[in-house]
């Protein structure tokens, strides 16, 4: 099902809202049935929330200079309705994050704040799809360790629909981890023939990565991935892996793979890239259906961590097409 992005409520929803209202107070007041029959529709119309069950607000070791405005409340109004849910409004309790966030307003401009915690956002009038937006921005604390979070509530209702109900466990994450920060090139690959690298990682923090890792690794181009270890997850066409490794990256110490990844490229194209980053929240994306069968990838230990890395690894790759 489709999500729209926010945009302003109209002033000609605002009036629709208004007169449907108005005709409702009249025909009560007229002791017709019109308004039983009125309520019966109301009942045709169901609303789904959409929001992740839990949520990585920011890295422990960023503390208070994290910011994150990645959170967003997709409400859907369920297939088999027979009328649009009119003036969808959602209001979100965030007084669950207190101790463990800050929280500012978001970037949609359809939340209003109603105290210190609460939002109210317009979602306006929805027949068939979907929409979502950010209700705020959240900032990190100092003195937090990973595992810590708090719970957000949620409610969406609209004129002519029943409330739902929801709440998200919004948490702080392990260590940053920091790929290298040079950027490597492979020349004259000829198509066909495969190429390697070795990911890279250091964890500089104070934190250990206590639920293990996870590697992703994105080829682009005529780039395909070919080893294949069954400790990782792929795209159908092998462009995308997502590999887990239990080791639990200490602080202060660095990490490589014990054997490269390889790939290759397909003829026609001149260019293509070759990306990694790692993560200490090992939680797979969805879409990677296909499961490795070779020998499994494993880390080993490189030593202490050095300075400076990026969130990212980019190596670029030119054939000899």
């Amino acid at each position: 099902m489709p999500i729209r992005t926010a945009r302003p409520r109209s002033a000609g929803r605002r009036g629709a809202a208004l007169l449907a209202r108005f005709l409702v107070v009249l025909l009560t007041l007229a002791g017709t049935t019109t308004v039983a029959a009125v309520s019966v529709a109301a009942g045709t119309v169901r609303l789904r929330l959409e929001a992740p069950g839990t949520f990585v607000m920011y890295n422990a070791d960023q503390g208070a200079e994290a910011v994150n405005s990645g959170f967003v409340l997709p409400v859907a109004v369920v297939p088999g309705n027979t009328e649009p849910a009119r003036n969808i409004e959602v209001v979100v309790d965030a007084s669950g994050l207190k101790g463990v966030a800050r929280v500012t307003d978001g970037s949609g401009g359809n939340c209003a704040r109603r105290g210190d915690w609460v939002w109210t956002c317009s979602y306006g009038t929805l027949q068939n799809d979907g929409e979502s937006m950010p209700p705020f921005t959240l900032h990190g604390v100092a003195g937090v360790r990973p595992g810590d979070g708090g719970t957000v509530a949620y409610t969406a209702s609209a004129d002519n629909a029943a409330p739902v109900t929801g709440t998200t466990r919004m948490l702080v994450g392990g260590p940053t981890l920091y790929a290298p920060g040079t950027q490597g090139k492979v020349t004259g690959l000829e198509p066909g023939r495969p190429a390697s690298l070795t990911p890279r990682f250091a964890n500089p923090g104070r934190f250990a990565a206590e639920h293990g890792v996870a590697l992703t690794i994105t080829a682009q181009g005529s780039l395909v991935l070919t080893s294949r270890p069954r400790n990782c997850s792929f795209d159908p066409a092998f462009t995308t892996a997502w590999c887990l490794f239990a080791t639990q990256a200490a602080p202060g110490a660095a990490y490589r793979t014990r054997t490269p990844v390889t790939f290759t490229a397909a003829p026609g194209e001149l260019t293509g890239t070759v990306e990694y980053s790692w993560s200490s929240d090992p939680r797979r994306p969805g879409g990677l259906t296909v499961r490795g069968t070779g020998a499994p990838l494993a880390l080993v230990s490189e030593g202490p961590a050095g300075g400076g890395g990026r969130a990212s690894a980019v190596t670029a790759v030119e054939t000899t097409v």
